[in-house]
């Protein structure tokens, strides 16, 4: 197995989403990092990402703020068994 640290300077978190059925809001995370491990073969076996969430940018600072707002929480979760809300 290979254990292969994520280039911060090579990635990019990016997502869309549709808002109110009408428009697409494009942003990213400015700060990501982690690692993927590769078996034997080559073959991705594992990925551990960590996104820094008040990393966000969607270009406007008012909806960025609240993004980060407890609104919507201070952690990204994958699993819901590793989100402590």
């Amino acid at each position: 197995m290979t254990k292969w640290t994520i280039d911060t300077a090579h990635t990019e978190t990016a997502f869309s989403v549709k808002h109110m059925g009408l428009a697409n809001v494009k942003g990213n995370f400015k700060t990501t990092s982690g690692t993927v491990t590769t078996d034997e073969s080559g073959k991705i076996s594992a990925v551990d990402v960590s996104i820094d969430v008040a990393s966000i940018d969607t270009r406007i600072k008012d909806r960025d703020d609240h993004l980060k707002s407890a609104d919507f929480g201070n952690k990204i979760c994958v699993n819901k068994s590793d989100c402590n809300r």
